[in-house]
């Protein structure tokens, strides 16, 4: 399969959204008035190179947030509400690296699991949609780039 995504911006009206699809849709984020909206998505596996192409469209999306709305990164300096950012890495050759995110301590909005031996990264979204802040966007973002690099180094 292949990645293929489209980001659309409404700078007028302070929006941008990112849509991935493996051919179908797998993720789906809006940034609107300051909040970031996940829609409900399936569950999707990935190859480790779809994976990694994923990450480097979500960092196009992230680099645009930030350069089309300045006032976004002064989310940086607000504190964080109630989240939960899990990253999980073994070393041994045959475990999974695992990343979750879950706002407010209990809504799930995804979690990564890269099998090393597979190559494959399972990608559990969300059942129904969840809205998050831009600072927990933001912070997850930092999570994300980190598992990318796991994964790209296996």
């Amino acid at each position: 399969m292949a990645i293929s995504s489209v980001i659309t911006q409404d700078i007028p009206n302070g929006i941008q959204q990112v849509i991935f699809n493996n051919p179908t849709e797998f993720d789906n984020i809006l940034y609107s008035s300051g909040s970031m909206m996940y829609a409900a998505e399936p569950d999707t596996v990935l190859s480790k190179e779809d994976f990694l192409t994923y990450y480097s469209n979500k960092l196009q999306f992230y680099n645009a947030l930030l350069n089309n709305f300045p006032a976004s990164s002064s989310a940086f300096n607000l504190t964080l509400p109630a989240s939960a950012f899990v990253l999980y890495s073994t070393s041994s050759p045959d475990n999974l690296e695992f990343l979750q995110l879950t706002s407010d301590l209990s809504t799930l909005v995804y979690t990564l699991n890269f099998d090393r031996v597979a190559l494959t990264i399972d990608f559990t979204a969300r059942p129904t949609p969840v809205t998050i802040t831009l600072q927990e966007f933001l912070t997850g973002f930092q999570y994300i780039t980190k598992f990318a690099s796991q994964v790209q180094q296996s």
